[in-house]
Order: structure tokens, then C-alpha cells, then sequence
């Protein structure tokens, strides 16, 4: 054994301490929240810190880290290497693994996944059947959910009404272009389609980049 339960059970839940050193764990260490034993892992390195919680029937288990404000409840599974931190929330089903990272405000739950070296923070929701992976990022107040996959490098945000604005200007801008060009020529030329494609990739380079 690593850990045991100790002290005044509140709603359930007792505080873990550290028996045995493990990991950046020291032999003594006062953990956070669980509801039994069942709910962390007494193999590998993984740690419920700090005011963390881990109810239900979800696992903490391998070099998982559980820190801050969390809670991981349901049947949610936080697994490997992964770190959830902050006041995220992770239910469900939902399993966070890989070298992953969930924080700030987010929320995974349903059966989604957020695995690999993926990022999910701000106040960011994944849900549904849902995968997040690769080194994608999702942030601020993106949702990701039904069956969508998200994975590569790709940066998933809420749009904001500014981003739109800007978006839509500039569109239309360039379809006046079109429209004036086009009247003269009576077709949309190689030179047209190449503008379209350098606004489209200008203009998502402006709303994606942090």
C-alpha cells in the first residue's frame, strides 16, 4: 500500500495520506478527497492533491494526477499520465489519459476522451462521444460533443462576436471584388480563386492564433 484513508469522513469522503514515498509523493502527505479506496489506484504514482475529490465510482489510476478544486465522479476514469487540475470537473463515463491535460473551468463528461498530449481549459466542454487528442487545444468557452473528433494540432474555441464581425466584413469585402471582377471577365478566374483561398486562410490564421 501507498496511501490510506484517514480522519473525519465528510459527505462520504475521507482524506489520504501517504504512507510510503512515490513519485514527488513524500511518506506523510496529506491528499485530498476520496470515496474509497476503489477510487485511487494503489499501484503507480498516481495522486489525488490538494482539495481534489474523486467519488462514485471513478478511478484514478497509473501516474494520474488529480489536483486544485477538481472532481472526478460517475464512472469517469483519469488515466496514465494525464492531470486534471484546477475546478474541472470530469463525469460520466468520460476517460482523460495520454499525457493530457484538462484545467481551468472545463467540464469532460458522457463517454468522451481526451487523450494523447491534448489541452482542454478556460471554460471549455467535452461531452457526448466526443475525442480530443493528438495536441489539439480547446479552450475558452469551445464545445465539443456528439461524435465530433478533434486531434492534430488543431485549436478549438468559442467564436466571439468581434471574430465574427471581422470575418464577415472581410467576406464581404471580398465578394464585392468578385462580383466587380467578375462582371467584366464573366468568369471567376484562377487569379479570383487564389484570393478567396489567401482571405479564407488569412482570416482563420487571425481567429485562431492565441
Amino acid at each position: 500500500m501507498k496511501y490510506e484513508m484517514f480522519g473525519k469522513v465528510v459527505d462520504g469522503l475521507q482524506r489520504i495520506i501517504a504512507i510510503k514515498y512515490f513519485g514527488n509523493v513524500k511518506a506523510g502527505d496529506i491528499g485530498g478527497w476520496i470515496f474509497s479506496e476503489a477510487n485511487l489506484s494503489q499501484k503507480g504514482n498516481c495522486w489525488v492533491y490538494d482539495d481534489a475529490i474523486v467519488k462514485g465510482k471513478a478511478i484514478v489510476t497509473d501516474n494520474a494526477a488529480v489536483k486544485g478544486d477538481a472532481i472526478v465522479k460517475g464512472k469517469a476514469i483519469v488515466t496514465d499520465n494525464a492531470a486534471v487540475k484546477g475546478y474541472v470537473i470530469v463525469k460520466g463515463r468520460a476517460i482523460v489519459g495520454g499525457d493530457a491535460i484538462v484545467e481551468g473551468y472545463a467540464i469532460v463528461g458522457g463517454d468522451a476522451i481526451v487523450e494523447g498530449y491534448a489541452i482542454v481549459k478556460g471554460k471549455a466542454i467535452v461531452k457526448g462521444d466526443a475525442i480530443v487528442g493528438g495536441a489539439a487545444i480547446v479552450k475558452g468557452d469551445a464545445i465539443v460533443k456528439g461524435y465530433a473528433t478533434v486531434r492534430g494540432k488543431a485549436i478549438v474555441r468559442k467564436m466571439r462576436k468581434k471574430d465574427m464581425r471581422k470575418i464577415v466584413i472581410r467576406l464581404r469585402e471580398l465578394l464585392d471584388e468578385i462580383y466587380e471582377e467578375a462582371h467584366w471577365t464573366g468568369d471567376l478566374t484562377d487569379e479570383m480563386r487564389k484570393r478567396i483561398a489567401r482571405t479564407i486562410k488569412e482570416t482563420s490564421n487571425e481567429y485562431f492564433k492565441d
